[in-house]
């Protein structure tokens, strides 16, 4: 009878306890970031932080799409937003079946959570309990669409698994991209192949554009993983849906060579840029460049995660080819360098690559008295002046041939666009500490156009060939 009795009292407690509840189920860590699953889809929530539409991906997806965080309101509900932040990170009701996201302006009743027990132990459901009647529980059917129903809608689809990712912050080298046209890049995207044509997990890409353009959407002002879709928009010859810039081969190579290091790129730049005005202390160009690279190291601070700034790569020069400017391009670079090291650096050196105008583009860059001349001679006088400061020559590259009669065109194509990417990354690290934990960094690029000696100093001996005989020998 005893027993009867005690067991009658076991299941009333447990029937009492899920029906009236002991205060929300879950209580979210506001400096941990979250997936939120529904296990009987095998889907999990993502957003992208620029779109209105929460999408639902594999459960096993990893990256800033699916990373959520709640924010605490003064009333003991909750917030919910993508932790990597956007321009409309927080998920709201509209008072309508589908869910949207929002900016964090919107703090109201639409977009405020508590979390009480689920269909099973250890899921929850996340309900709005101040929202409208018939949109109060947030949903995920098995279409994968985001949805809010009412409360007397219970069991698996709107049964949510929390769950903390993993607590691992990471050190990030971060290498900056800027200029013009190029920089951003008109290499067709249909062209490209494995590895570059699919997203870089182990790259990390925050990019921000100026130029208005009916393409280069890829999601911006937010930290994605690097791939194609940030280049220039505007195309010469053809039109491009999805095109690209060096970022695509040199996080590539740079990855590849640096396997225990976390690579991170930031890139701004705006097609037709010069360095005299528009990059200029006081300049647009440069202000947007240190805004954008500014708000991309806060949004990974806010992750928990550290950086150092590791390296920029600069691809500009055709706007200043105008002799007057020209004239004045290698102060105006030297002053630039000196201004992006100040500002975001605190005056530390960090390697700094240009990429040289090129003989594919201009015919007649190696007459002296040109433009184009006068610029890529200032380029190489940087970089001979500074430690930290290399050039990547890029004669040769693949270009939209414009110029039928010589065979030169402005833009380089996506096989230029690849190369030069994998001439700055060969480049920064052989600019490098040798301890920087990267392999097959070679120490010296020769420039085929110059000739030199090859010396062993300890010997006080000179390589030497006749070019007749087999043995080569030496001399003093």
């Amino acid at each position: 009878m005893k027993y009867r009795i005690f067991l009658f009292f076991l299941i009333n407690i447990s029937i009492f306890s899920k029906v009236i509840g002991q205060g929300q189920s879950f209580t979210p860590d506001p400096n941990k970031t979250y997936y939120l699953d529904v296990v009987e889809h095998n889907l999990r929530l993502a957003a992208t932080g620029q779109s209105e539409d929460p999408y639902t991906t594999s459960i096993n997806t990893t990256g800033a799409d699916v990373e959520w965080k709640f924010i605490a309101k003064d009333n003991g509900n909750w917030h919910l937003q993508r932790a990597a932040g956007g321009s409309i990170p927080r998920l709201r009701s509209n008072n309508e079946p589908q869910a949207q996201m929002n900016t964090t302006a919107n703090v109201g009743t639409n977009a405020s959570y508590r979390f009480d027990q689920g269909e099973s132990l250890g899921t929850h459901y996340i309900t709005l309990p101040d929202g409208s009647t018939s949109f109060k529980r947030l949903q995920m059917n098995p279409q994968g669409e985001i949805l809010f129903t009412s409360t007397a809608f219970g069991g698996g689809w709107v049964s949510w698994n929390i769950t903390e990712v993993s607590n691992n912050p990471k050190h990030y080298e971060i290498y900056l991209l800027g200029g013009q046209s190029n920089a951003s890049g008109r290499g067709d995207a249909s062209e490209l192949s494995s590895p570059y044509n699919s997203p870089q997990t182990d790259v990390k890409f925050y990019w921000h554009k100026t130029l208005s353009s009916t393409n280069g959407n890829l999601t911006q002002d937010t930290w994605i993983n690097l791939q194609p879709g940030s280049g220039h928009g505007f195309n010469s010859p053809s039109s491009h849906p999805v095109e690209f810039g060096s970022e695509i081969s040199f996080g590539r190579n740079l990855a590849n060579a640096c396997p225990n290091k976390n690579i991170a790129i930031v890139k701004y730049s705006h097609g037709g840029t010069n360095l005299h005005t528009h990059w200029s202390a006081d300049g647009i160009r440069y202000q947007d460049f240190i805004t954008t690279v500014s708000e991309a190291l806060a949004a990974l601070t806010a992750q928990g995660h550290t950086y150092e700034i590791a390296g920029m790569w600069w691809v500009q020069g055709e706007a200043d080819t105008g002799i007057q400017n020209a004239n004045n391009y290698a102060s105006n670079l030297t002053n630039l360098i000196a201004r992006i090291r100040a500002a975001i650096n605190n005056n530390r050196s960090f390697p700094f690559i240009i990429s040289s105008l090129s003989n594919s583009q201009y015919a007649t860059i190696a007459n002296p008295g040109n433009g184009p001349y006068t610029v890529r001679q200032a380029q190489e006088s940087v970089a001979a002046n500074d430690p930290f400061v290399d050039i990547a020559n890029t004669d040769g590259l693949d270009v939209y041939i414009t110029n039928q009669s010589n065979n030169t065109g402005i833009h380089f194509n996506a096989d230029g666009q690849l190369a030069i990417g994998e001439l700055i990354a060969e480049k920064m690290k052989s600019i490098q500490p040798e301890e920087n934990g990267c392999v097959n960094a070679q120490s010296f690029f020769p420039e085929p156009n110059k000739t030199y000696y090859l010396d062993v100093p300890t010997h006080n001996l000179r390589l030497a060939a006749t070019g007749q005989s087999q043995n080569a020998y030496t001399t003093s």
